[in-house]
């Protein structure tokens, strides 16, 4: 998965047996140190960039932790590992995380969260679960702000400006069209920055509903 902001400590998946159905969905997420040792497990994630934001220098990572495979599960949570534990963010806003990303300094999150609907895991209910993902912002140790309430747009893949005063994101409508929008970390109305966002012939059904946002735009932010 990648390493801890200050060097310390490399996280790794480990799933519980071989072959490709093994990595797909969530399994174990490991830690250790970087010097050596006995890894810790952490808890279980899945192999999406969007599932793990690690800001340079920081001592800690933010990991979606929990569910199953499909990208409508209810039950994952935002975690922050530490000094080889993992503990629930306090304050965050209630339901089932997708996303999550730190800021550059490490002050602030973005992440995105459905609310925790019964049902199964039939398309529609899926479907229906991932049309009320929502953009919100949170300092850590501070109270999360959702940031979009548009029922007409399911919210995704939020990316940090360096500065830390604005956050890109995607949204798809009730279409199947994607495109890309910023809003400001303090709140407000969000701006449209590129409409008509291509998926290809798959669509946007991707593997299990999932999108790996990370293949389609990247931003480039200079140093």
């Amino acid at each position: 998965l990648g390493w801890s902001g200050d060097g310390k400590w490399v996280f790794y998946r480990e799933p519980p047996g071989f072959g490709n159905s093994a990595w797909v969905g969530s399994v174990d997420v490991h830690v250790m140190p970087a010097t050596g040792g006995t890894p810790n497990k952490l808890g279980s994630t899945d192999g999406f960039a969007d599932h793990f934001s690690n800001p340079a220098g920081a001592e800690w990572v933010a990991i979606v932790n929990g569910g199953f495979r499909f990208a409508g599960d209810v039950g994952r949570t935002l975690g922050i590992a530490q000094d080889g534990v993992t503990d629930e963010l306090a304050n965050a806003a209630e339901g089932s995380v997708s996303a999550v990303a730190a800021s550059h300094d490490g002050r602030n999150l973005a992440y995105v969260a459905f609310p925790n609907e019964p049902g199964g895991l039939d398309n529609a209910a899926m479907a229906a679960r991932l049309a009320g993902e929502r953009l919100w912002m949170q300092p850590l140790g501070g109270q999360p702000l959702q940031l979009t309430t548009d029922l007409a747009y399911r919210d995704e893949h939020p990316v940090w400006s360096k500065d830390g005063e604005f956050i890109l994101f995607t949204r798809i409508d009730a279409g199947g069209q994607g495109s890309i929008w910023r809003i400001s970390a303090a709140g407000g109305q969000p701006e449209l920055v590129q409409d008509g966002l291509g998926f290809g012939q798959q669509g946007i059904s991707g593997l299990y509903g999932w999108i790996e946002w990370s293949d389609l735009l990247d931003w480039w932010q200079p140093r």
